[in-house]
Parts: structure tokens; sequence; C-alpha cells
């Protein structure tokens, strides 16, 4: 899970993330597979577009909020400068502040109604946490 929290000393999980108040696309890796064949199943939609594929699209306060009302945990979003986050000791989370610095500035064009009318079991942020049962490190 690339949004894995970390558990604080006050037993508050932390999402500490550098995209400030950029909105985040959200994808299942379950969901992927089944949109990928619509795209292949139905070429005639998609030639030459670029499609920005995701479930769900959200703020990081939103998507605390979410996580906390589903889990039943504290939590809280503690935004990161990028070049504190690519410091992590996390393997690859250099490549990720990169990505994370490239979604602040050029912010996703995410057509969630193309998504939706391609695989209409797409899962949100709240549906996966519901599915999954994601509550973070314990």
């Amino acid at each position: 899970t690339v949004l894995a929290p970390n558990l604080a000393d006050d037993n508050v999980l932390v999402f500490d993330l550098p995209v400030r108040d950029a909105m985040i696309p959200l994808m299942s890796a379950d969901d992927m597979g089944p949109i990928v064949m619509e795209i292949f199943k139905n070429p005639q939609t998609t030639i030459g577009r670029t499609i920005h594929l995701a479930g769900d699209y959200l703020s990081m306060v939103n998507l605390v909020k979410t996580f906390s009302k589903v889990s039943k945990r504290a939590a809280r979003y503690r935004p990161l400068k990028t070049k504190d986050f690519s410091f992590l000791k996390q393997k690859g989370s250099s490549e990720r502040a990169a990505e994370y610095e490239f979604l602040r500035k050029h912010p996703a064009r995410v057509d969630q109604g193309m998504c939706r009318q391609m695989y209409p079991e797409i899962k949100t942020w709240l549906k996966w946490l519901e599915v999954s049962g994601f509550t973070g490190p314990m």
C-alpha cells in the first residue's frame, strides 16, 4: 500500500506525504485488470486518448477522514516537504517524492465517469477500505 500510515508515539496513525492540498487519484490494484481488459475490448472508445484511471480522487484531508471513519482509529495528515519525504528510510522514497511533487504541480485530469462506465464495480477509497479491511499498522 502506497498510502500506509505510520503509528506515532501518541498511538495516532499519521499519513505523511508531500502533496499538501493536491487531489490524489486512488486506484485499487484489483480494479486495474478489469479496466485494462475493457480498454482492449473496446479500443474505439480509447484510441488516441490519454486515460487517467482512478476509483476515487480525494484530498489527503478527506482521505484521512474516511480512513478514520471506517477503521475507527485516530489518524491525521501531516504534510511533508518533498525534500523531507525523499530522505525517509523507505525503499523508493526518493522516487515517490518526485512522483508526488509532479502530482502536486500537475494535477491529474481524472474522468471518473469514464472509469465507472468502463468498470462499474471500480472501488472508491471508502469501498476499498470496507472490502480490504485495511486499518493500518497495529
